[in-house]
């Protein structure tokens, strides 16, 4: 994600948060993303050949009843040519809503799909991993599935990366018996 988006999202959580409209706000650039997802319309858009007031009715059209901040964010962006910067919007928004909100995105990586019982142990598990002292966050897992790890699972808070897999287990083995004198 570029720092140019990041940027752009920051000033407009800020405006939003000011305004108590950041519900819609991220309601918007999540239908805006979506928009970016249908590679046809991504290139109408980001095309250098499209003419801006074709740009603006895309864009206008697939935002429809949208929020006037976001509005004015989009003319904003258009008008400076950083269209670009639109598709990456709801991914730079979105971690400012969850800090906003006390939320933590905890990425778990599991080698099979995981039941509701697992889910809940692992989301109860990354809470307490998450939680710093007096304090008791919420959590949204991103749960992916890596039939490589074999068994177990990964999680992943901010920077800090929690290794229960068999996989990684295996390769601390084998790295344990090549080193052992024998």
């Amino acid at each position: 994600m570029s720092l140019l988006a990041q940027r752009y999202a920051k000033a407009l959580f800020e405006v939003a948060s000011d305004a108590g409209a950041v519900d819609a706000v991220a309601q918007d650039l999540e239908r805006l993303h979506a928009v970016f997802a249908d590679e046809v319309v991504a290139n109408a858009v980001l095309s250098p050949d499209t003419p801006s007031a074709q740009r603006r009715s895309l864009l206008d059209k697939a935002l429809g009843d949208g929020h006037a901040l976001t509005k004015n964010l989009i003319g904003v962006v258009l008008e400076r040519h950083r269209v670009a910067v639109l598709p990456e919007l709801a991914g730079a928004f979105a971690p400012l809503v969850r800090a906003a909100r006390g939320i933590v995105l905890v990425a778990v990586e599991t080698a099979k799909p995981l039941d509701d019982a697992s889910r809940a142990a692992v989301e109860l598990r990354a809470r307490s991993l998450a939680a710093r002292p007096g304090s008791s966050p919420e959590v949204a897992l991103d749960v992916a599935v890596h039939p490589e790890l074999i068994g177990g699972v990964r999680i992943r808070i901010g920077n800090t990366l929690y290794d229960g897999s068999v996989a990684t287990a295996l390769e601390d083995l084998e790295r344990r018996l090549r080193e052992a004198a024998i």
